[in-house]
């Protein structure tokens, strides 16, 4: 039989069905260009290409239009809603108005949305949202979600917060607590792959995390430790607070405590380093155990065995150190110095070449180098530095450059720069002043020499030097006092040389001018005329 509006009418012979707000009708199901409507509401349907199958389903949405409301009481509210799927009973039942382009399918999902582009698939999904359009995929996903907008929830009871913003959890569980946050899984997820690398794993009862890399195949038994970068920090078990940052950083570190290894293999090798920083590709590489260690520049630090105290900072600072409690700041600083204990050595080139040497000290650029033995450094392996002295120091550009002695003070520009004595030798001097004992003229393993001033030098060994050759007067303040001596135990008058001056206690004459003559008992002063002494 035809209907009033020319649709083929065909009764159900099903039982009565309960109806949303009328009375209980017969189903009836319509067919024409226009759609399939399967429905017991009175309402006459308008619309165009619309599929709506089940009690009460779209019972209100007489103009809207490609539609499909499959389930009871599904979106039989809505009006002048077009664009929509909504599959499941009761999804989106307490809708209102001309809903457009939601997607619902679930029981219950979405069941109070009244907005558009909605996506709720799954039982219970965004079922009290009143907010902004969401996408919730899963059971119960975005199931607290109320006035919250444009969160994206995937997962059984992945859970975006009832009024955050601008959300994505992801995984089984998956909350996310702010505004502006993602949420990656639970507690129960430990380990990320992305991109077919292993990219990321955590403890959140250890605090331990890594990124871009595995970690320990066990978890370790220590705690706060991070690894980021391939390989960082992979090893570790018992130690805590390591952090490796940078591809193979603290790789081996196993034990101990308190390290931060930052740059591409910085601490590589080490294994039961404690309270180390290492900061720069290939700082302190080599260093595999010892305690508070600081490089910092690229390879500083690098080839040394144990952490030793040692301080290195700059590229290549300390690079072969193998000692202890040495401190090496400045651009190849300390390069190819391999042995010797607490050495101070700063500034640019400062102490390069040298081999060995404790308790020295190089101030200044190249102070304390050995420039002229750099043809001999294997660039590979950094052997072959020269061996050199210990307790030297060295304040002052260039101060000491080339010396390999022992037992030295030169301060000032360049001082001490003539002195070229063996590794062996011990001079105990000191030259103090701008290119001090820097000279043509000095001799270069002078001991138990001072020389004191600009440019001063000194030309034999026990000789003590004050001022330069234009000095015109000294002014020595208080008592001045000099060794007595007796005669015999002068020196030659011809080497203390013309104008030499001394006292006597043993004179036979204190005549002015008499050649001195020794057995007496006179206590004068002498002086050498280049050929005897003279009392006088």
């Amino acid at each position: 039989m035809k209907s009033n509006n020319g649709k083929s009418k065909h009764s159900s012979a099903s039982p009565e069905l309960d109806q949303v707000g009328t009375d209980a009708k017969t189903p009836s199901l319509e067919v024409s260009k226009d759609g399939l409507e399967l429905s017991s509401s009175e309402a006459l349907v308008a619309g165009a290409r619309n599929v709506y199958l089940g009690n009460n389903a779209g019972r209100d949405n007489a103009t809207g239009n490609d539609n499909v409301i499959i389930g009871e009481n599904a979106a039989y509210r809505v009006q002048g809603a077009d664009n929509n799927v909504i599959i499941g009973s009761e999804a989106m039942t307490l809708a209102t108005g001309d809903c457009d382009s939601n997607t619902a399918i679930g029981r219950s999902a979405g069941y109070t949305y009244s907005g558009d582009e909605m996506v709720a698939i799954g039982a219970y999904a965004l079922s009290r949202s009143i907010g902004g359009p969401c996408t919730a995929i899963g059971t119960n996903a975005g199931g607290d979600t109320t006035t919250g907008s444009r969160q994206t929830l995937v997962g059984f009871n992945a859970l975006g917060g009832a009024v955050n913003n601008d959300v994505i959890a992801i995984g089984h569980g998956a909350l996310a607590t702010e505004s502006n946050q993602i949420a990656l899984g639970t507690k129960s997820q430990t380990h990320i792959k992305a991109l077919g690398i292993d990219f990321a794993r955590w403890d959140d009862i250890a605090f331990n995390f890594w990124l871009g890399t595995r970690g320990p195949t066990a978890s370790p038994a220590g705690e706060r430790n991070m690894g980021i970068g391939r390989n960082a920090c992979n090893s570790v078990t018992t130690g805590g607070s390591n952090i490796g940052i940078g591809e193979s950083a603290l790789e081996s570190q196993k034990s101990q405590s308190s390290n931060i290894a930052i740059g591409v293999v910085a601490a590589q090798l080490g294994v039961d380093l404690s309270d180390c920083t290492y900061v720069g590709t290939r700082a302190g590489r080599f260093n595999a155990t010892g305690v508070g260690a600081t490089a910092v520049g690229f390879r500083a630090l690098e080839q040394g065995v144990t952490a030793g105290n040692n301080t290195g900072l700059g590229d290549s600072a300390g690079w072969v150190c193998q000692g202890a409690g040495n401190i090496f700041a400045g651009y190849g600083s300390g390069e190819y110095k391999r042995d010797g204990d607490e050495c101070i050595v700063v500034g640019r080139a400062a102490g390069r070449n040298r081999l060995n040497g404790s308790h020295c000290v190089f101030v200044g650029g190249s102070a304390g180098a050995i420039s002229s033995g750099f043809p001999r450094i294997n660039q590979a392996t950094g052997t072959g530095g020269t061996p050199a002295g210990n307790r030297v120091i060295g304040i002052g550009y260039r101060a000491v450059e080339e010396f390999l002695g022992s037992d030295v003070v030169a301060i000032g520009h360049e001082a001490g720069r003539s002195l070229v004595a063996v590794a062996d030798k011990v001079l105990g001097s000191i030259f103090i002043g701008s290119r001090s004992g820097s000279n043509t003229l000095q001799k270069t393993d002078a001991s138990n020499s001072i020389a004191i001033g600009h440019e001063t030098y000194s030309t034999r060994d026990n000789q003590v030097v004050l001022g330069n050759v234009g000095v015109q007067e000294t002014v020595l303040r208080g008592v001045v006092k000099s060794t007595v001596f007796v005669v015999a135990n002068l020196p030659s008058a011809v080497a203390a040389g013309l104008g030499a001056r001394a006292f006597v206690s043993d004179a036979q004459t204190t005549v002015f001018n008499a050649t001195l003559l020794g057995g007496g008992v006179g206590k004068v002063p002498v002086f050498s005329d280049g050929t005897v002494w003279r009392v006088g």
